[in-house]
């Protein structure tokens, strides 16, 4: 009669992890499709490529609201489902440049960046809220 008891805890536990797990990437999509419905655009920086054991995280800053708001929910990653051309795409992206993304104010942590749409006008940057010691960085 225990086992039977810890068995139901058990997949009464997995169910409720596996529901939580689903709400998480279920909301993830829903506010990416929110913010490419926006169609919104600012310029972030390429800060860090964060190279890690099983996966790459790539940290891109941008000012919102005079706030720097850095994050590495960006759209981009390396995936097995990637094309050979978008690896190389990936693979190009420079530290320190600039490039054109998407973004919703009320989920600042989650941008589109378009890889290819690389920003070199000082003077967007400049507009969009960066400082020239953030260009010469």
């Amino acid at each position: 009669m225990l086992k039977t008891n810890k068995s139901i805890e058990n997949k009464t536990l997995f169910f409720i992890i596996s529901i939580i797990l689903l709400t998480f990437i279920a909301r993830d999509f829903y506010i990416k499709s929110e913010v490419k419905k926006l169609n919104k655009f600012t310029i972030v920086k390429f800060t860090l490529k964060d190279d890690l054991p099983k996966r790459t995280n790539f940290y891109f800053t941008y000012i919102l609201n005079r706030e720097r708001i850095t994050t590495a929910n960006s759209g981009i990653k390396y995936s097995i489902l990637n094309s050979k051309s978008e690896t190389k795409i990936i693979d190009n992206l420079k530290i320190n440049c600039f490039y054109l993304a998407k973004y919703d104010p009320k989920y600042p942590n989650i941008i589109i960046v378009d890889p290819l749409k690389k920003v070199t006008d000082t003077t967007a940057i400049l507009k969009a809220g960066f400082t020239k010691k953030d260009i010469k960085n």
